[in-house]
């Protein structure tokens, strides 16, 4: 799942950096004789239902200290998409298609110099190729019933937060340590065979259900998301959800708290499983999620304080690598009154591994002629300021440390524990259909 940065990556960078290097509003003027005419085709799909999406996405990330040695690295994604109004392009009530191209490059800090199995950049991992990331058909049966099916994932309708992605730790955004390492799920994005339903009774109540493919044989490098047999599917993950959702009134985010479960019935290795065989079948992971607006800076304002959390845990025992993980933390939206889009954010994540599972690294590192027992714990917290530049263009400066990095990013079986190490990034979003005028 490692590359080089491709020339479309840097290209779109060099393009997002030079709109704003120079003075945006010059930039846009010069810009205007080729972006009027894509402004108008995007005004003419949009009159038949087609609304057209792109953004690219840019990290960088460097550990002045800690970690296997020092370092930098930059990785990119940039997507390519598009969400069909099938009620409006052909008179199917509640009706919609969407499609989404991904393309990923880059280098993970994490795996190269952290040694870490989490990232600190979100938008690395899951095939670091382009490849077609979404295809699904909705239909809406009012507003009591949706249905969605196609190529999908499972983190796409489940276990996500709109908070959970404003940090550039992966440790965050919906693919927190223990659902990567205890179930068999395939992450955006990756898409498999799948589907779900979600009722909604009430205007605050949902519960939702899905089945999602579940193969060894996926391979995005090689095959771009095109696979689409089953004859190499393993089984299947089985997400559950129920929630409740309001909203302060002028808020821009919902209050939301939720349950769920994932049941992957899959079979797997658990070499370091003591109490039985190491092939094993069918994992469980628990959940629950909370978002909340406990502070408004003025009635029916979108400026305020949130607060977030995220807890899983894995009853299946020893057999599952990682035990429990939490996370939580506090979203400012609006931090200045002069800067009502800007964002102030801290998250803090903490993975809790299986005694099995870190006896086994202990007894291999003792064997390769190491010490140091691995730690039980690795927390990732991170502290970033989103600046909404203009409204194509958001600058996040970000501040991380890693606690305890696992050993598991890569970098080989490490001899002794790996040090904690203080992370600086920058990431910039670049919104290509709004600064088309392809999106509002």
């Amino acid at each position: 799942m490692r590359s080089k940065p491709r020339l479309q990556h840097l290209g779109a960078s060099m393009l997002a950096l030079g709109t704003v290097l120079p003075g945006m509003a010059h930039a846009q003027q010069a810009s205007a004789s080729w972006v009027a005419p894509l402004t108008s085709i995007s005004e003419t799909a949009a009159q038949e239902g087609i609304t057209f999406n792109s953004q690219y996405v840019g990290e960088f990330a460097t550990n002045p200290t800690g970690g296997m040695k020092t370092g930098s690295a930059y990785t990119g994604q940039l997507n390519v998409g598009s969400d069909v109004d099938l009620a409006q392009l052909a008179a199917i009530p509640g009706a919609s298609f969407h499609v989404n191209f991904t393309d990923r490059a880059g280098t993970s800090l994490a795996s190269k110099w952290l040694n870490n199995s989490v990232s600190v950049q979100q938008v690395y991992g899951a095939g670091m190729t382009w490849q077609l990331s979404l295809l699904t058909y909705e239909q809406k049966f009012g507003s009591f019933a949706d249905v969605v099916i196609g190529r999908d994932d499972v983190d796409n309708s489940f276990i996500g937060y709109d908070f959970l992605c404003d940090f550039q730790s992966n440790a965050s955004c919906g693919n927190t340590g223990i659902l990567g390492k205890d179930t068999s799920i395939d992450f955006n994005p990756v898409p498999v065979w799948g589907g779900r339903i979600k009722i909604t009774p009430t205007d605050n109540l949902y519960a939702e259900t899905g089945l999602y493919q579940s193969s060894s044989a996926l391979k995005p490098p090689a095959n771009h998301g095109f696979n689409w047999g089953t004859k190499n599917s393993n089984g299947y993950d089985w997400p559950i959800e129920a929630g409740y959702v309001s909203t302060t009134p002028g808020a821009t985010e919902q209050n939301k708290y939720d349950i769920g479960a994932i049941f992957d019935r899959v079979n797997f290795s658990a070499p370091y499983y003591q109490a039985g065989s190491a092939n094993q079948f069918g994992r469980t992971l628990l959940y629950a999620q909370a978002q909340q607006m406990v502070y408004q800076f003025s009635p029916n304002s979108p400026r305020g304080i949130y607060l977030f959390g995220v807890a899983m845990y894995s009853p299946d025992g020893q057999k599952q690598v990682a035990q429990y993980s939490i996370e939580g933390g506090v979203s400012l939206q609006g931090p200045f009154a002069a800067r009502p889009r800007d964002t102030l954010g801290l998250m803090a994540s903490d993975v809790h591994y299986n005694s099995d599972f870190l006896t086994s690294l202990y007894n291999a590192r003792l064997n390769a002629g190491g010490s140091g027992k691995p730690h039980s714990d690795m927390t990732m917290i991170e502290l970033n300021y989103a600046a909404q530049v203009t409204p194509w263009l958001n600058i996040m400066p970000n501040l991380q440390y890693v606690i305890n990095p696992d050993g598991l990013g890569g970098g080989g079986l490490p001899l002794h524990n790996e040090k904690s190490a203080v992370v600086f990034g920058v990431q910039f979003a670049f919104d290509v259909a709004k600064f088309t005028g392809a999106a509002s």
